[in-house]
């Protein structure tokens, strides 16, 4: 069949429009001299920017706050929900979802948006309102901002970066050292396509750890959300955005590097929150973030992380609180080598 651009105007014009949307959808576009498949090209969306919050619409007007929290906190640790209500204290149909991370965020737009709520089927998106999603932007506060957007969750953590800038590329840890690039790839084939893998290697011998590219950061957020925590030849795998990421780096939003100044506290405490690690390392430095590593229901892990101001306050963390004993727990603290 003759592609659409080689027949002449009264065929076009005796053809359906139905027919020639067909054509053209049949007809094989010719690649660009020149044309690279791994360069960025013009207008190609090379990363994402998630802030902690989301805006929840089609809701329920019999929705409360606690239905929002309690549907959305099966992707993240959600410390504040909020339904928008106009005069006479009557539901918009809408409302704000804030979680502890930009990554658990992403995690709920890509997995509970679309979905039922309270018979509705609800839509999930960034927050546009977002103050660190503006900041992020170069938005001033002046420039659109509402009432909502002013206020600070009380139960938020202390965190040095609320957004997450996510790009095509991730970083996996935790590999068994015989795992092969294409067992890797094959493993984060589910979330999307798969454009490039790699074992990062010491000589001859695997550092456990890889690298996956996706044609997309939506294919990259979605492999966090999903894959992160899952098996690959029996080990539980840790997915997150490579922090090593030239593209993100290109955009001016990568999240500043941790390398020397974040440290990993093992045998905590099944009861401790991040609030209490953060007291806890608090007299060693100034604490900008703690985190407890969570399974997937909610429940703690026994470790977490906590990133320090200063590589010096690392250092004196380790040598004061490793092997220190806690509720009858010996804690490990070491550099966290991730980072």
């Amino acid at each position: 069949m003759e592609a659409p651009e080689a027949m002449d105007v009264q065929k076009k014009l005796d053809m359906s429009l139905d027919d020639l949307v067909k054509m053209r959808k049949k007809t094989p576009k010719a690649p660009r001299e020149g044309s690279d498949a791994g360069k960025k090209r013009k207008g190609e969306e090379t990363s994402v920017l998630v802030a902690r919050r989301v805006y929840v619409g089609n809701l329920s007007y019999r929705t409360t706050w606690q239905d929002l929290k309690d549907y959305f906190k099966r992707v993240g640790n959600v410390v504040h929900t909020d339904v928008i209500r106009g005069p006479g204290d009557r539901s918009k149909g809408c409302g704000i979802v804030e979680f502890e991370t930009p990554e658990d965020a992403a995690a709920a737009i890509l997995k509970l948006n679309e979905t039922e709520l309270d018979g509705r089927a609800i839509f999930v998106r960034e927050d546009r309102e977002d103050r660190d999603l503006k900041e992020a932007l170069g938005k001033g506060k002046d420039e659109g901002m509402d009432a909502r957007a002013s206020k600070k969750s009380r139960n938020a953590p202390p965190a040095g970066e609320h957004v997450a800038a996510i790009g095509r590329r991730l970083f996996v840890s935790n590999l068994t050292w015989d795992t092969t690039w294409q067992e890797l790839k094959d493993h984060f084939k589910p979330a999307g396509k798969v454009v490039h893998t790699d074992i990062l290697m010491v000589g001859e011998r695997s550092k456990g750890c890889g690298i996956v590219e996706f044609e997309s950061p939506q294919e990259a957020l979605r492999a966090i959300s999903t894959l992160s925590n899952t098996e690959l030849k029996g080990r539980q795998i840790l997915v997150r955005e490579d922090r090593e990421d030239k593209s993100v780096k290109e955009t001016g939003q990568g999240n500043k590097g941790t390398a020397g100044r974040q440290v990993v506290v093992h045998g905590l405490p099944f009861s401790y929150t991040w609030q209490d690690l953060k007291d806890l390392f608090s007299a060693q430095g100034k604490v900008l973030r703690a985190d407890i590593v969570m399974d997937r229901n909610g429940r703690s892990k026994g470790y977490g992380t906590v990133l320090f101001d200063k590589g010096e306050d690392a250092q004196r963390a380790i040598e004061g609180m490793d092997e220190a004993t806690l509720e009858g727990r010996v804690l490990g603290v070491k550099l966290d080598k991730f980072t």
